[in-house]
């Protein structure tokens, strides 16, 4: 038998000797980690985190005592107010405003950013442009008050001052409760506002042909005081464009125009410059030629007060000295409420002014009101993105207002007559009275007529210069554009009962029409003696006699117009608070 070799010997015990390390190596681990534990641990013993060293036999105890102890803490501890806010109370007061949350006194520093108010519930409602679209109503049938005046305000395009014009006032009432309330049901379930935002006031006209038939419509260009050097001022809203990155830009333009629109609503109720009243020679608000309307009747007595100007300490607008009491005539302005009244009454008084009228035409009007897409800048609450880059949505127009004529600049009346003499080689003649104006006031001239004669012309006369404060020579045109064909003086006219004879006259008028004018007719006319009123009123005070008056502030109707706007806004505030008490 052969004998085992020393490596195999080695090897053998080398093989023995691992398996001895690794069993001791595995009676270490177990006793240290499996059959031994500590014999103190930290343990929670009561509040505050407070702790003690247990065994492990008592620290189930100690941690069920503290847990008793915190538990019985709690209950017997006062509750803590709640410092989280409503912020549903805030999301339904965000869809459905206030008043009160509408009208409050606003203080704009430093544009704030947007914040997105979070949604009750999880459900995204959808709203299309159309929807909203559909639940405008239209403007009520507007009513016209067209007039001749002299605006008080400086041209820079004329050196000679202030010129007369034909101006329209055009107004209409737009219910604005029943388009809030419209809105306001469509878009309930969403962090869309229901604000009615107006960007501008439209209107169109119509002109009336010769054969009675109205022209096409077009766009009135209206105007509106409160520019610079006595320009116009904006009668629109400037908007930006919305892209979709520059949602907090377009939403902070939206809130100043909010609260420019509460507190001054020049873009719907634009200003128009004071007009001279040649009566009392002083210059007035031109609110009074605004056509009456139901809401006019909303206003409080202090309202109308607010319309009208103090200027008893201004020279330049006092009427003149030594007139009796009983002959002032002072207009007084129609009255409109203030803007939070109209809201809260559901309908909102607007207008425009047109400059373009002519004389000896008929025109005719209707408007739209141009408003703010509420969707504008809400892309999460529209099926079409679209609908939430379009800005602007328009009001039906309102119906056609009735046909409005505007009086002939120059006018003329047949006031005497001189029957031809043959016998002494005298040709029958007429004398007729022409009224034209200037600066704002009736003036008058006499013209003697032959057959073939034009019907007025040109001449100088006296009239009293408003910007000035002194009378002036000034040249007036009095061209009627008629021609006199020929003369009847014994024309029999049925009269009180009586027949009775009178002077006629055949005339061509400036459209190539055959005419004709009775004396006895003409100068009993309702319409002469009212130019002869004006006329005589702008004559009546000498010149001489008028008392001395300070030049004209240029910038006077400016000041006015502020003190007017503030006064308005302190009772607007003031009628605020004394709801809210």
């Amino acid at each position: 038998m052969a004998k085992n070799s020393p490596l195999e010997m080695i090897e053998q015990h080398v093989e023995k000797g691992v398996l001895v390390l690794m069993a001791l190596l595995f009676l270490v681990v177990l006793a240290r980690w499996g059959l031994s534990s500590p014999r103190r641990i930290e343990v929670i013993s009561g509040p505050g985190a407070r702790t003690e060293a247990a065994s492990p036999s008592e620290a189930d105890e100690f941690l069920r005592r503290a847990a008793a102890d915190i538990r019985r803490m709690h209950e017997e501890a006062d509750p803590e107010p709640d410092l989280q806010p409503d912020l549903a109370d805030r999301i339904q007061r965000y869809r459905r405003p206030r008043l009160e949350d509408y009208y409050h006194d606003v203080t704009v520093a430093q544009p704030r950013r947007w914040v997105e108010l979070p949604m009750l519930g999880h459900e995204e409602v959808q709203v299309t442009l159309a929807s909203l679209t559909e639940a405008i109503p239209a403007p009520s049938n507007p009513r016209v008050n067209v007039d001749r005046v002299l605006p008080y305000r400086q041209d820079p395009q004329d050196p000679q001052g202030p010129q007369e014009t034909w101006v329209s006032h055009v107004a209409a009432v737009y219910p604005w409760g029943e388009l809030s309330n419209n809105w306001q049901q469509r878009l309930r379930g969403t962090r869309v506002p229901p604000r009615v935002v107006v960007l501008g006031v439209e209107a169109e006209v119509q002109q009336r042909g010769p054969d009675g038939q109205w022209a096409d419509a077009r766009t009135v260009q209206g105007v509106a005081a409160g520019g610079e050097d006595g320009r116009p001022g904006a009668v629109s809203w400037d908007v930006p464009d919305y892209d979709g990155t520059n949602v907090n830009q377009v939403r902070q333009t939206i809130e100043r125009i909010v609260n420019a629109q509460r507190q001054s609503p020049r873009i719907i109720q634009p200003e128009y410059w004071h007009i001279y009243w040649p009566s009392t020679r002083e210059w007035v608000p031109w609110r009074v030629n605004l056509p009456e309307t139901p809401v006019s009747r909303m206003a409080e007595p202090a309202d109308a007060d607010v319309a009208a100007v103090d200027r008893r300490g201004d020279a330049a607008f006092r009427q003149v000295a030594d007139q009796p009491d009983d002959a002032d005539d002072t207009p007084t302005p129609t009255p409109v409420p203030p803007i939070s009244t109209q809201i809260e009454g559901g309908n909102v008084l607007v207008w425009v002014h047109d400059e373009s009228p002519q004389s000896r035409r008929a025109y005719r009007y209707r408007v739209r009101l141009r408003l703010l897409n509420p969707l504008y800048t809400w892309d999460g609450y529209v099926e079409d993105a679209e609908d939430a880059r379009e800005q602007a949505v328009y009001t039906p127009f309102s119906d056609w207002s009735e046909p409005h004529e505007v009086d002939p600049d120059v006018r003329f009346f047949l006031i005497g007559s001189q029957p031809p003499q043959p016998d002494r080689g005298i040709s029958g003649r007429l004398v007729v009275e022409v009224f034209s104006r200037s600066f704002g006031q009736v003036v008058r001239h006499r013209f003697t007529l032959s057959p073939g004669d034009s019907i007025g012309g040109t001449d100088t006369v006296e009239v009293m210069n408003p910007i000035e404060g002194e009378a002036t020579e000034v040249e007036v045109n009095f061209t009627t554009g008629a021609v006199a064909v020929d003369f009847e003086f014994d024309r029999e006219i049925e009269f009180l009962g009586r027949t009775r004879t009178t002077a006629e006259l055949l005339y061509l008028d400036e459209s190539g029409r055959m005419n004709s004018r009775i004396l006895a007719a003409d100068r009993d006319s309702e319409a002469y003696r009212e130019q002869r009123s004006a006329a005589e009123a702008a004559e009546a005070a000498d010149p001489a006699d008028r008392p001395e008056q300070e030049p004209r502030r240029r910038d006077r109707w400016e000041e006015d117009f502020r003190r007017d706007r503030q006064r308005e806004e302190d009772f607007d505030r003031r009628r605020m608070r004394e709801q809210l008490q």
